[in-house]
């Protein structure tokens, strides 16, 4: 299995500090969209699925995190993802997806600022072998069904119970070392 991430997932299924700045900037259950990020992250890892992370995707996570662990997070990353190029061949299905970006539903859409990032992630991870593209946005999972890939959310649970019940209990206590 070849799947992708948009930059929410990494936010969400990476420790890098970033929990308590989200939760002062967000309306989201931070404990629940960390456990299922990490039972996503989890359980792609155990079937051993290549995990794309476009550098789009990268280059706006590093955004949020210090830039004196950015050597940190970027070996992290070239040790657990495939980190593929915003490419020619990449630019085609992007223009592709902006253009039918417009067609879409409201309850579908980007938000206009991030219509050509997430078009560009999609796309990169799509000619890279993607066919798996997991985001929490509506619209970024829209985008991978125009180009045929399934376009699915964070799972909301484990079919494991010990992964479901191993990444509530760290949600759980990364929410209480924030709160003190």
């Amino acid at each position: 299995m070849i799947a992708a991430f948009d930059t929410n997932v990494l936010i969400w299924a990476l420790p890098y500090g970033l929990s308590r700045a989200r939760r002062r900037k967000t309306n989201q259950n931070v404990a629940d969209m960390e456990r299922r990020a990490k039972i996503l992250l989890t359980e792609l890892e155990e079937k051993k699925a290549r995990i794309i992370v476009p550098l789009i995707a990268v280059g706006e996570f590093l955004v949020g995190i210090e830039q004196a662990n950015h050597g940190a997070v970027l070996a992290e990353f070239q040790k657990r993802f495939f980190c593929p190029p915003y490419d020619l061949r990449a630019t085609v299905e992007s223009a592709r997806l902006e253009q039918a970006h417009k067609g879409f539903a409201p309850a579908e859409r980007v938000e206009r600022k991030l219509v050509r990032p997430d078009a560009m992630i999609v796309a990169s991870a799509f000619v890279h072998g993607a066919r798996t593209s997991y985001s929490h946005e509506a619209g970024v999972r829209k985008m991978a069904t125009v180009l045929g890939m399934n376009g699915l959310d964070l799972p909301t649970h484990s079919e494991n119970i010990f992964v479901d019940h191993e990444a509530r209990n760290q949600a759980m206590d990364d929410e209480a070392d924030g709160e003190s």
